[in-house]
């Protein structure tokens, strides 16, 4: 391979695995548990070229989408130099994509980002982890939309169909129930207004047991 040929800063996923936009935030979707970095040549083809390098990179239970994004791009800063290094020495050995292991990832969308509260709660927390910061995991509450930065699984069920606020109190936090576990929605930003702790926004807002959010 000439050394003089064109290749990709890095991309954030373990190519072929991932091609296309938010390849991190589709990992924590899918809840990966290992996703990783990758230098390639460029190819006219979408995130095609050979590899130059790959680093695994460990995904952990409540890594939100912010945070696993500054350790890909402080990792994929240290996989650049070396993959310089090694062009620079014209000591490059790639490793050709297997197109029939090849996915592809699209744009998150608002429909993508609207939480469906009849899936089990660990498809839920992931959405809200993979979401976060940006664009944040969508629901409403009586008419009134809200965004969901932070949560965590409860290892509790609840008779109250899916959706339904179990414990609405400004001492305990607010949990809801999903089609297995609760969830307590930990941060999250009512409509037209900053991001707060669930126990703030109890304070704030009137929620009682039984509310349901869609």
């Amino acid at each position: 391979m000439a050394t003089n040929s064109f290749f990709n800063l890095f991309n954030p996923s373990l190519l072929p695995k991932y091609r296309g936009p938010s390849p991190i935030q589709w990992a924590i979707l899918n809840g990966d548990r290992t996703t990783g970095i990758t230098t390639t040549f460029l190819e006219e083809k979408m995130d095609s070229g050979n590899i130059i390098l790959q680093k695994k990179i460990k995904i952990k239970e409540n890594d939100t989408f912010g945070k696993l994004k500054r350790i890909i791009e402080n990792e994929g800063c240290k996989l650049l130099m070396d993959t310089l290094n090694l062009v620079e020495k014209g000591n490059v050995k790639t490793i050709v994509q297997d197109d029939s292991l090849a996915t592809y990832t699209k744009k998150i969308t608002k429909k993508i980002a609207t939480i469906n509260w009849d899936s089990p709660s660990k498809k839920i927390h992931d959405q809200i982890r993979a979401l976060s910061p940006t664009p944040g995991a969508q629901t409403s509450i009586k008419g009134k939309n809200l965004k969901i930065f932070i949560s965590q699984i409860i290892n509790r069920k609840s008779t109250l169909p899916p959706g339904s606020v179990v414990t609405c109190s400004p001492r305990e936090g607010l949990f809801i129930a999903t089609s297995d576990y609760l969830i307590r929605l930990f941060i999250l930003q009512p409509q037209d207004r900053r991001k707060m702790k669930d126990i703030e926004f109890l304070r704030g807002y009137q929620v009682n047991r039984g509310d349901i959010l869609k």
